[in-house]
């Protein structure tokens, strides 16, 4: 993805993010696709990266509902429970990191695989949940 490209997705102030995403998956990874997901909680995108190892698909869930202000520990929540339930029958996404604080991102962020599968909430449920 361009630099341009990336300044259409979302803006100047997301553009880290993007490159946080890129250096956490490492391998050279550039970042050729972004698509926005319907997410509860959080802004979420789907991206595709190129990397030296071949293609990866992931997810950068940002948390940027102002509610995260005021319970701070939802996004490393989540990051445990990847955590506790990698390895198990359950399929999880592969966590590949997590921003807690953010400082390289607009928002505390969580980057992982992308799995299959879809929210159970209605798509307009989901769609009045989250600024775009």
């Amino acid at each position: 993805m361009t630099p341009d490209q990336a300044e259409r997705w979302q803006g100047r102030r997301r553009m880290p993010c993007l490159r946080w995403a890129e250096a956490t998956i490492g391998d050279g990874a550039r970042i050729v696709r972004v698509r926005v997901l319907p997410g509860w909680s959080a802004a979420v995108h789907s991206v595709v990266l190129t990397t030296d190892r071949g293609p990866v698909q992931a997810v950068i869930k940002r948390y940027v509902k102002p509610w995260v202000r005021d319970e701070p520990h939802v996004p490393g929540n989540e990051v445990a429970a990847l955590r506790l339930l990698q390895g198990t029958a359950i399929p999880v996404p592969r966590l590949f990191g997590a921003e807690l604080v953010a400082t390289a991102c607009d928002a505390p962020a969580v980057l992982m695989s992308r799995v299959a599968g879809r929210p159970r909430a209605s798509a307009q449920v989901l769609a009045a949940s989250i600024p775009r």
